[in-house]
């Protein structure tokens, strides 16, 4: 007689169990940081190309207005909901910022919008995102000053070292939302920019005008970056000026922006685009004068 022998699956024990959960802690220990890190590089990438888009934008503007970069906000009539600080009637004065100006070469609000900014409807009618989440640089004129200045970056041993700076957009007083100290300053043209491919045409940024025309820093102006916006929570909004708002290591404390390991997006004058360590855009050079400018944001030249 054939004998059938019963089969017997042996099951894992409580030890073999305990290593293979482990084993797959460890793996996603390390695998979710990658992850992460990798989706965070694809938003960097977005940006990137948001910036790109919009430089080429706003240079079609410049060749169709006389080589002259547009104003980050200007009085207009208009009943444009879409229009930045529009409200009543088309014969009630209102704001027009930038973003308003080069629309017409985009027709996208979504570009205006960087997915690494927690201010992301690309809905300028009920939101005010689509203007701050990429900035040009304003000139210092509209305070009043021949140039800014700041000490936030001034340098990685005394923060107290004075750089001057300067931007390209001018802005005009409106209907309220610009203060009247704001001096009407016209944009620069395009035969003033001495080193295309150096100075910064836009870039991340926590407002339209890095909150320049906006309030006119006045008392600030001496010390620009260091200004912390508190009524915003969230860490793109908390400095004036450009933000490097990718791979920070800490997003939330307004006081260690500047060191926390974060890159910011640029596009130049000449069309060029980079993401660069927050420290690195804030090299500083000397003129043949002997100032101390930072690199990417002195028009003039050396």
């Amino acid at each position: 007689m054939q004998q059938h022998k019963n089969s017997h699956h042996r099951a894992f024990t409580l030890i073999e169990l305990l290593v293979v959960i482990a084993i797959i802690a460890i793996l996603a220990a390390i695998l979710f940081p990658v992850f992460a890190q990798a989706r965070a590089q694809a938003r960097k990438v977005t940006c990137l190309s948001n910036a790109k888009e919009l430089g080429l934008a706003i240079s079609m503007y410049v060749q169709d207005y006389d080589e002259t970069f547009p104003l980050i906000f200007t009085p207009v009539y208009t009943s444009d909901p879409s229009t930045f600080a529009w409200s009543g009637s088309a014969t009630t004065v209102s704001t027009a910022a930038w973003q308003n100006l080069v629309q017409p070469y985009i027709k996208n609000w979504g570009i205006m919008i960087c997915p690494e900014d927690f201010l992301n409807h690309a809905d300028p009618v009920n939101y005010v995102d689509p203007f701050l989440n990429y900035g040009i640089p304003p000139l210092s004129q509209i305070d009043g000053n021949p140039n800014w200045g700041d000490t936030y970056y001034g340098d990685t041993t005394d923060f107290n070292v004075h750089v001057a700076w300067q931007g390209l957009a001018g802005a005009f007083p409106d209907n309220g939302w610009s203060p009247s100290s704001i001096t009407p300053t016209p944009s620069s043209k395009l035969a003033a920019i001495s080193s295309a491919a150096d100075m910064t045409l836009v870039s991340d940024a926590s407002a339209a005008d890095w909150w320049g025309a906006t309030f006119g820093p006045g008392p600030w102006d001496s010390d620009f970056f260091h200004y912390c916006v508190t009524w915003f929570p969230a860490y793109q909004t908390q400095r004036f000026g450009p933000i490097g708002r990718h791979l920070q290591r800490n997003k939330t404390s307004c006081g260690y922006i500047r060191v926390s390991g974060g890159q910011i997006v640029v596009t130049f004058v000449d069309g060029h685009s980079k993401s660069l360590p927050i420290m690195n855009y804030f090299t500083k050079v000397k003129t043949s004068s002997g100032q101390l400018v930072y690199k990417y944001l002195w028009p003039t030249g050396m």
